[in-house]
């Protein structure tokens, strides 16, 4: 039984992910839980978080890993050392949520059959996933499986980013306004940008006036590494900053391309306008 007193869930009634299969422009929990090795595997706890991001695979069998994680990854383990002990249990978990890991899988075969009740209970309360592997595994088969996943998925991110390069650029040509941009820009990543140009801002999608000073309000009292930033330069000048409104830690790979990408034809845009400018001044004398 799960923390809730739900059965366990198991994985045989997914459908199974081949390899081949197009992915989403974010690997996610669920979508790793898909392939064959996880077949008879069972989630033990933090259903709710298997929307996270995986960036990564791990396979660790030591106690002190924080210092080895950069977020987002997924762990490979036996337990041995830690899983068959409370205090050391919870210590293990605190170090995984404290540096963003995705998810944790246990192999509950041989050096380790149950897990701390206690540490189930603190996963399921952060959404935190936790993976069961109740026949033995070959971890190497699993990195090399979710590897290739992930590659793909990187081939399929730099595709779309093609894409929008092109939209942008070809609104650009046509004379398309700032607006035009982050509507293009907002379609596809469906996040909430923000232009930050002769200290005003400029919304888009547009929310009410009374939510715009509450965000101003959050960006310019916030941590200046909370949200993904682009500035953008003329003449090595920094003239305005295009903002992803969201926190760092629940955006993609994709979204930086994304908004780096933005940025680039957001200056070339600057950079027309202000050809066009001299140019009447020109024009004039």
């Amino acid at each position: 039984m799960d923390p809730s007193g739900n059965p366990l869930s198991t994985m045989k009634n997914r459908a199974p992910l081949t390899l081949e299969e197009d992915v989403t422009l974010m690997l996610k929990v669920n979508d790793m839980l898909r392939t064959t090795n996880f077949k008879n595997a069972r989630i033990l706890a933090g259903a709710n978080g298997l929307n996270r991001e995986v960036k990564w695979v791990h396979i660790v069998e030591i106690t002190q890993i924080g210092h080895l994680l950069h977020g987002n990854e997924v762990i490979l383990t036996t337990g041995i050392g830690w899983a068959d002990d409370e205090e050391k249990s919870l210590a293990y978990l605190q170090q995984l949520l404290d540096h963003n890991v995705s998810a944790l899988c246990i192999e509950l075969v041989v050096y380790v059959k149950k897990l701390p009740q206690k540490m189930l209970e603190i996963a399921e309360e952060h959404d935190f996933p936790i993976i069961g592997f109740m026949s033995e595994v070959r971890f190497i088969d699993i990195t090399k499986d979710v590897h290739k996943l992930l590659i793909g998925q990187r081939e399929h991110e730099w595709q779309e980013i093609e894409k929008l390069q092109q939209k942008l650029y070809n609104k650009l040509l046509n004379n398309g306004n700032i607006g035009d941009l982050l509507r293009i820009l907002h379609k596809d990543t469906n996040k909430q940008l923000i232009l930050r140009y002769n200290n005003q801002y400029r919304f888009f999608p547009s929310p009410p006036t009374e939510q715009q000073h509450k965000i101003i309000k959050e960006v310019e009292s916030n941590d200046k590494q909370s949200y993904t930033k682009k500035e953008i330069k003329l003449f090595d000048k920094s003239i305005a900053t295009l903002i992803l409104f969201e926190n760092k830690t629940n955006t993609t790979h994709y979204d930086q391309m994304a908004l780096n990408k933005g940025g680039d034809i957001l200056t070339q845009f600057f950079w027309k306008h202000q050809v066009d400018k001299e140019t009447k001044l020109l024009k004039k004398k």
